[in-house]
């Protein structure tokens, strides 16, 4: 972890277990699954394979559950104030429909809301 503060880096936390990293090292591992063959890792912790579906950037380390905590709600909060690139104003489609953690908003400002009944909408975790 020192190395990271020393490099100036942001801390990747994970919002399924308390292991810590790197932001840039998680989101490199993260990344490397292939779809074709079906491993999975990509959203779990790569030492307890914990389902991890958030990494949560932050240039501190959580002391307590509660940190933890704020510091996820925090950044659900940031990422909702933020407009969806699949949503795209109503002229695109969100894979994530409702569970989606950014803004859906309409070109007249208003927040967009799926249907309740909309499961035969739902994507898979490949967006297929």
């Amino acid at each position: 972890m020192e190395l990271v503060l020393r490099a100036g880096r942001q801390f990747g936390l994970l919002d399924g277990c308390d292991h810590i990293f790197c932001l840039k090292c998680i989101r490199s591992w993260r990344a490397t699954y292939d779809k074709k063959i079906g491993k999975h890792h990509y959203r779990t912790c790569p030492i307890c394979r914990a389902n991890s579906y958030l990494v949560i950037p932050s240039f501190y380390v959580y002391r307590t559950s509660i940190e933890k905590d704020d510091l996820i709600d925090d950044y659900k909060l940031t990422l909702g104030d933020m407009d969806c690139r699949h949503f795209q104003k109503g002229s695109g489609r969100c894979p994530f429909l409702n569970s989606c953690l950014y803004a859906h908003r309409l070109p007249d400002g208003s927040e967009y809301e799926y249907d309740k009944d909309f499961d035969q909408y739902k994507y898979n975790e490949f967006g297929e």
